[in-house]
């Protein structure tokens, strides 16, 4: 069995912390009272002195905050400049329970702006490094298997698209802006410049 608790505000990995958590979820057991948070949510490292976000890592079961982002559980990783990627953790009673698991089957990987987990298990992250949000930035991913899927940008910056058992590369990312088509040429720059790997 593994148990996975749900990360929070001021939850720690290494030399990341967390710095956003959810103004409507919250758990306060054990206490203090922690601000419950989700993949894609701000956090800052003290070792590269930088911001980055939450990104996922190992397995989780379906379901999504209030902002529509997969719920962050110990053991998910930080994206950031650092090679590997700190991990965080944290014991609380509010978790996820896998059952049937095999220890060391979901290891998490070191990453940096885009990741493939564990076979069985696919996913790639993007994100944006920029001060603004391109939330509701329309996408579509086209892999290297000759798929494509279609993704939208959350608040924080951050694309996911869920792979199931397709692992293929991701070949290139067409933007659907609706306005402001002019800024296409900057942010495909800044998205071509935060994918590592």
């Amino acid at each position: 069995m593994l148990r996975r608790p749900f990360l929070g505000k001021g939850d720690r990995g290494g030399s990341a912390t967390i710095i956003e958590g959810l103004d409507s979820v919250t758990c306060s057991n054990p206490p203090p009272l922690v601000h419950i948070a989700t993949l894609g949510m701000k956090t800052y490292c003290t070792a590269c002195k930088s911001e980055g976000v939450i990104a996922p890592s190992g397995p989780r079961h379906p379901g999504t905050g209030p902002n529509g982002e997969g719920w962050a559980l110990s053991g998910d990783i930080n994206l950031c400049g650092c090679s590997p990627a700190p991990v965080f953790r944290a014991e609380r009673n509010m978790a996820q329970i896998f059952t049937g698991y095999e220890a060391g089957r979901h290891e998490g990987h070191g990453v940096s702006s885009a990741v493939v987990p564990d076979s069985g298990n696919h996913w790639i992250l993007f994100s944006l490094r920029e001060s603004g949000s391109v939330g509701g930035l329309r996408c579509v991913a086209y892999f290297a298997d000759g798929s494509k899927q279609r993704g939208t940008f959350s608040i924080n910056n951050t694309v996911r698209f869920e792979r199931n058992e397709n692992g293929s590369n991701c070949s290139h990312i067409e933007f659907h802006f609706t306005e402001n088509a002019n800024s296409l040429d900057s942010v495909t720059e800044l998205l071509l410049t935060s994918i590592t790997g």
